[in-house]
């Protein structure tokens, strides 16, 4: 059995996005919250989504760091 799911239009506006300039979603991301005429709310979306990809805990960071230190 195959289960679907209905895709809310916000992100529905973020995959065509992508598919129309084949860029990948960490820039689709950074180009919302650089576009000063975006909504508040979908800068803040934004932001929100790109968070785990700026700020690492510093635990799973911590071997990346050793094995480039040396």
């Amino acid at each position: 059995m195959v289960r679907k799911f209905a895709v809310p239009d916000k992100h529905r506006a973020l995959y065509a996005e992508l598919l129309r300039t084949g860029s990948d979603p960490i820039s689709v991301l950074c180009g919302i919250l650089a576009d000063e005429n975006a909504a508040t709310e979908q800068r803040r979306l934004a932001a929100r989504a790109l968070r785990p990809y700026y700020h690492a805990k510093l635990a799973t960071m911590g071997a990346l760091i050793e094995k480039f230190s040396k």
